[in-house]
């Protein structure tokens, strides 16, 4: 039976500069062997709402999606990552590329933003992208849309994992424990298998002109409906969860759950 292979991947980003973080990613990418892998919403420049996301902002050719593609060929996987996105027209988005071998490729942009963000970005426009890599039908969420049901229920029955990068902040005890729950919640109501990748180290949370010190609540991980087995990320410290899931017993879950069809189309 076709399995594949999904990681999350957490480290401390270095705020406001790519750079360096994408060597601390670099360097546990390089340990991986995976289909598919996931990286928190805007991972390499850090969550803080005074960073001038303007200037740090990238277009669809840019330095984080090439860096993407690349560690999609060096791994034979795709690979996928938060970033300030700046459209043709100008605004800021915070996006997700996802990169595969080849010329595959798709932007998603957060459509429903949180707190103070709406005076950083702009909200996205498009429903989130199914794609099927492997046979394996993926869509993305960014943090915030988790939580919508309006931006979920569409999903059920058309994928097989949900990737959602976040940026989920500590706040309290209760609230850094929330962001693993609603993973795990999404990944009973889709039938389907939930990556979760969430910042980790410090940030800071509040408004442009008066942000707070924070940090990310970490605790990333691959859960699945039936919880056979789970994948975790420690809520400190860099690192990586590595789960298989098992396609053919998550379709057939599909099918008596949600009645879709179990038939599996393995290609690439």
């Amino acid at each position: 039976m076709p399995h594949r292979t999904v990681a999350v991947v957490q480290a401390p980003a270095v705020r406001g500069r790519p750079g360096p973080s994408r060597r601390r990613y670099g360097r546990i990418l390089a340990t991986l062997d995976a289909d598919i892998v996931l990286l928190p919403e805007l991972a390499l420049t850090g969550y803080d709402p005074a960073l001038d996301y303007a200037t740090l902002a990238e277009t669809d050719d840019g330095e984080t999606a090439a860096w993407a593609r690349g560690w999609a060929i060096r791994l034979d996987a795709l690979v996928a990552i938060g970033f300030p996105h700046r459209r043709a027209d100008g605004a800021i988005e915070n996006a997700l590329v996802m990169a595969w071998p080849g010329d595959g490729g798709k932007i998603y942009a957060k459509r429903r933003l949180w707190g103070s963000e709406a005076a950083i970005f702009a909200a996205g426009t498009a429903p989130p992208p199914v794609v099927t890599f492997r046979g394996v039908r993926i869509a993305p969420l960014i943090c915030y849309d988790m939580t919508f049901p309006a931006e979920t229920a569409r999903l059920a029955g058309r994928i097989d994992l949900l990737l959602a990068a976040s940026a989920w902040p500590w706040l309290s005890p209760g609230h850094a424990a929330a962001g693993r729950d609603v993973a795990r919640a999404l990944a009973t109501q889709l039938a389907a298998a939930v990556a979760w990748a969430n910042q980790v180290g410090s940030c800071r949370v509040g408004t442009p002109e008066s942000p707070r010190p924070d940090r990310g609540a970490g605790r990333s991980l691959v859960t699945l409906p039936y919880r056979s087995a789970e994948a975790r990320c420690p809520a400190r410290g860099r690192g990586a969860a590595v789960l298989s899931i098992d396609l053919a017993r998550l379709r057939q879950l599909q099918a008596d759950k949600l009645g879709i069809s179990p038939k599996l189309d393995i290609a690439g």
